[in-house]
């Protein structure tokens, strides 16, 4: 009996389990088994020989059963790997931008035409982590270009962030601005919403520091003069 399954398991592509559930299934295999009689009814007994041969192979499909959960375990921490490693050394992140003024002659567009640097401007920087959840703020005010540089200090490794990139866990947001003439938020370049940042290519994580920027972000005017006159 032993000798036929392991021609079977040599000579055939079926797995383990296949062979072992052929072995107890297949109807020739009944010759193995032979019956007692009681005062019930008849029981089939499995012999000697059948019951060593199935012993012999359930270790190997428990073996093949852990290795399938195990490989099953380990994909479930596959979305954190280190696209931009630096391993586990701690990132420095920077971010910088330029926070304008809008003409008055492009209000409720994009256009940036005429704009102005806005000094003493206020944003915030936020980055989340690796479940999405917010892990480092940072408030910043604009020098007198009207430019900023938030620095969120030595934090996580890349693979802490959201996606295991900065540039994806992090954006930029308008606060406040100091002119009361024109402190109404607009959404250029996502400045409501979040304006993303990009790589500038000035470090790295493997580096322990990386700077990156966003896309210039506008207050406009709160009053313009009408464009047509009645």
């Amino acid at each position: 009996m032993a000798a036929r399954l392991n021609h079977l398991l040599t000579h055939s592509n079926r797995s383990p389990n296949d062979h072992l559930a052929a072995f107890i299934y297949e109807p020739h295999a009944s010759r193995h088994f032979h019956t007692t009689k009681s005062s019930s009814d008849h029981l089939l007994r499995p012999s000697n020989t059948s019951l060593g041969a199935m012993a012999a192979y359930l270790p190997l499909s428990l073996a093949i059963l852990v290795s399938l959960l195990a490989a099953a375990a380990a994909s479930d921490h596959g979305d954190y790997s280190h696209p931009k490693s630096g391993g586990d050394k701690k990132l420095v992140v920077q971010v910088e931008g330029m926070v304008y003024r809008q003409s008055c002659a492009h209000r409720n567009s994009w256009c940036l035409d005429g704009g102005t640097p806005l000094p003493g401007a206020k944003v915030t920087v936020t980055c989340r982590d690796r479940k999405n959840r917010v892990m480092a703020w940072r408030s910043v005010k604009a020098d007198g270009n009207g430019y900023y540089l938030a620095d969120l200090g030595d934090g996580p490794p890349a693979a802490a962030y959201y996606k295991g990139d900065p540039a994806k866990a992090c954006f930029v947001r308008l606060l406040a601005s100091p002119d009361r003439k024109c402190d109404a938020l607009t959404n250029i370049n996502y400045g409501i919403q979040g304006a993303p940042i990009r790589d500038e290519g000035k470090g790295s994580p493997a580096d322990g520091y990386a700077l990156y920027a966003a896309g210039p972000l506008v207050f406009r005017p709160r009053h313009c003069a009408p464009t047509r006159h009645y």
